[in-house]
């Protein structure tokens, strides 16, 4: 078998079985999806997360004017789960005034993620001090307007940090020892969902 022939049937397989074990599901009333709630939108949201029952809990915020994304990894007690949400605005027509544009919010999209050990994953970002590290905007000015943000509840500890782009701050202030952790945190957590939304790698 020539050698370009039997590569694109390698990609392909691939492509095929990322994609079977990239299933999305509607978060709303049909799913009952543990931790959100219908908010004053209209959509099912996460709950504040003083509000949640779990042991431990990180989220991982980002998003544009026209999407909002979100990883959150939680830890029951007897298990850990992780699951990848993202909501699109799509901008219609209004009919009264065809010049303007409203904005329709449709529900969150989730898909679990399966395909590592989540447990392995949460202790790498201890490593990271994923539950220890400051907001940048008390060592340096946010300049970006795509912000990242981790918020998160450890036992009886929640708090939250943003951060904008950590490669480029690692290269602008490499002597900063907290932008390297933002770095290795913001890869661990882009690497689990970058199968499911490869525009957080763009």
């Amino acid at each position: 078998m020539p050698k370009v022939i039997f590569t694109f049937l390698i990609v392909t397989t691939l492509l095929n079985v990322a994609k079977a074990q990239t299933t999305w599901q509607y978060v709303d009333a049909k799913l009952a999806e543990p931790g959100f709630e219908m908010n004053t939108e209209g959509y099912y949201a996460p709950v504040d997360i003083i509000k949640s029952t779990n042991a431990a809990e990180l989220r991982f915020y980002c998003g544009g004017e026209h999407y909002t994304s979100m990883l959150i990894i939680t830890y029951t007690g007897k298990k850990f789960n992780a699951a990848f949400y993202s909501r699109k605005k799509d901008l219609v027509r209004n009919l009264v005034s065809p010049l303007n544009k409203d904005a329709v919010i449709k529900p969150f999209k989730k898909v679990s993620i399966n395909n590592v050990k989540i447990d392995s994953v949460f202790f790498e970002l201890v490593n990271h001090r994923v539950f220890n590290l400051p907001d940048q905007k008390t060592i340096k000015e946010i300049p970006s307007s795509l912000v990242y943000r981790i918020s998160y509840k450890l036992n009886n500890t929640i708090n939250e940090y943003t951060f904008s782009d950590p490669e480029q701050l690692l290269k602008d202030h490499p002597g900063v020892e907290v932008f390297k952790y933002y770095n290795q945190v913001f890869s661990v957590l882009t690497n689990l969902v970058k199968d499911v939304y490869p525009r957080l790698q763009e």
